[in-house]
């Protein structure tokens, strides 16, 4: 979790605290001496739990990434409510020195390297090895995400027309026959990729309403909690055009309820009452375990992987899953870590003569629509893009060791068929799940892929990107021109774009295979939600951030609605 994180969800919902001194009788006492009570004032520290002390908490939080940080800020505006959020990470700014801060050092810890890696700011999960580029393993999720405020992503709108021809290299979210979608800036994580958050498209939020019986989530009812949870602060005319926009603490309440964060304390399981209430948590923190109590709910937010994973250990999940590893069956949800959705990036690779990323990395010196149509809209609605193409300062395809800048031209598939899906290794879960994302196995997904890489190398050969470009195609050379050839080279070089969703599906409470209903509940128990990506029903396109801010906004907005 990053330091900015913690801190502006505390100051938007500061606890003003007072000195007190308080003297006791000897009749209270029992020694006839006084003692204090001392309350601290405006002490960071005072919203920080104390690991080993246990506490209770209207509302327990498990994940202090986009969902969870959202949740605690909106609940603790009430000052009735109490809010604990458990985080498993630190702070970025001590744990990962500059390099979650500084742009040009987001791509450190993202190479899947099982030598080079920081373990305070990731889980470093690997997945399953994988009939799609075997050596593509890790799947880059951190302990929480950063919890991101007006951060402007380089993003622009092209027309697309035949021959085609762009003005601006730039990123196209989304590509449906030869029109770009319009993005929408914003978004970060624990790399500062300045990257974008996307709304997904009318039709694929009202697929979602349709899915889940539940019509709040169609486009026109969501998009209030789209725009609550987005603010732009536009930089200052005297600072350089590269330099990170300053707080603007105007924006901040002043107000708010009790929020203890407990960080760097990993959640080991919920914890039931009678009648299958939740009551709690049992977490650990430096291995000395206790439980923190919540008097109405607890709300899971830790993320694709690790959200299936705390509700398997705690009884609930595909029951035959649960006997295996010896864990009472408290509600038999057979969905629970399966339908994961993932998008898949793919391209090529040029020499440029520009400084892109690639000479950051690699010279010290410097450092000083071949599927069927019909299937996709029958699937997926004829408003939903098949591909989004990105173009990456950088050699994000094929590895290179010498000191030319090189970009990248890629195609990610944002309407995929293929399934994953996440299990338990064990009871514990400082254990990390089992994951199988089983990227491009559907054959209509390799379609659309040799479809993408195609348009995406087309981009490179019109007649404004060539000035930049430095000789022929690096990777994987123009001499790959047939399908086969193609299929085979993206098979070898295809990598997740990191929005790994839908392991905890919501659908329709008659319905056998959901695990939630519409209001992110845990179906089968009471006082339970889960609040994150691994609630989707399915991936909306675009990248899933905005979507995630959106549905804590709605499922904060509904808590609040029924106190």
């Amino acid at each position: 979790m990053r330091l900015g994180s913690i801190t502006n969800v505390i100051l938007a919902n500061f606890l003003s605290q007072r000195v007190t001194t308080q003297s006791a009788s000897s009749a209270a006492s029992g020694s006839g001496a006084p003692y204090e009570q001392i309350q601290a004032t405006n002490l960071l520290g005072s919203h920080f739990g104390v690991p080993g002390i246990p506490g209770s908490y209207d509302y327990v939080i498990v994940g202090g990434g986009t969902a969870g940080l959202t949740l605690a800020r909106r609940l603790a505006a009430d000052t009735s409510i109490t809010v604990a959020v458990i985080e498993a990470g630190g702070l970025y700014e001590l744990d990962n020195g500059n390099l979650s801060q500084i742009p040009a050092d987001a791509t450190y810890w993202v190479d899947g390297s099982t030598q080079t890696r920081n373990p305070l700011v990731d889980w470093y999960q690997f997945t399953e090895p994988q009939p799609v580029n075997p050596s593509l393993v890790h799947v880059s999720q951190g302990c929480s995400s950063r919890y991101s405020r007006g951060l402007e992503a380089e993003a622009f709108i092209i027309q697309w027309e035949e021959p085609l021809e762009v003005g601006v290299l730039g990123t196209c979210y989304g590509i449906k026959g030869s029109t770009c979608h319009d993005p929408l800036p914003d978004g970060a994580s624990k790399h500062n990729l300045l990257h974008t958050v996307s709304r997904g498209s009318t039709g694929s939020y009202q697929k979602w309403a349709d899915h889940v019986a539940d019509p709040s989530y169609s486009f026109k009812q969501f998009l209030a909690y789209f725009e609550k949870g987005v603010q732009f602060n536009p930089p200052s005319a005297d600072r350089p055009a590269n330099a990170t926009s300053k707080y603007d603490t105007t924006t901040l309440s002043k107000s708010g309820g009790p929020l203890k964060v407990y960080k760097s304390t990993l959640a080991k399981r919920i914890l039931f009452g009678d009648s299958k209430q939740a009551a709690g948590v049992q977490v650990t923190s430096g291995g000395f375990e206790y439980q923190i109590k919540a008097n109405k709910e607890v709300i899971v937010s830790a993320g694709a992987f690790r959200s299936p994973q705390l509700l398997m250990v705690s009884g609930i999940g595909p029951q035959a899953t649960l006997r295996e590893q010896g864990i009472p069956v408290l509600s038999d949800r057979p969905e629970v870590g399966q339908n994961m959705f993932d998008h898949v990036s793919l391209g090529s690779v040029y020499a440029a003569n520009l400084v892109t990323h690639s000479q950051l990395i690699t010279d010290p010196k410097f450092l000083a629509a071949a599927a069927q149509e019909s299937d996709l809209d029958v699937a997926f609605g004829q408003d939903w893009p098949d591909i989004e193409l990105l173009f990456l300062d950088g050699n994000f395809i094929s590895a290179s060791t010498d000191s030319r800048n090189y970009v990248s031209s890629v195609a990610g598939l944002v309407a995929p068929f293929s399934r994953g899906n996440v299990t338990i290794k064990s009871i514990d879960t400082n254990d990390n799940p089992i994951v199988s994302p089983n990227w491009l196995l559907d054959v209509r997904d390799q379609e659309v892929a040799i479809a993408g890489f195609k348009r995406a190398r087309q981009v490179f050969q019109t007649r404004t990107i060539q000035p930049i470009i430095n000789g022929a195609e690096a990777f994987p050379g123009l001499n790959v021109t047939s399908d086969e050839d193609i299929l085979a080279v993206i098979k070898q070089s295809a990598a997740s774009i990191d929005h790994a969703a839908c392991t905890c599906a919501m659908g329709k409470p008659t319905d056998p295979m959901a695990v939630l209903d519409s209001r992110a509940r845990v179906i089968g128990v009471k006082g339970l939600r889960v609040v994150d990506a691994s609630a989707f029903p399915f991936l909306p396109p675009g990248h899933p951030q905005g979507t995630v801010y959106a549905l804590a906004e709605k499922i904060a907005d509904d808590i609040l609605r029924t106190i």
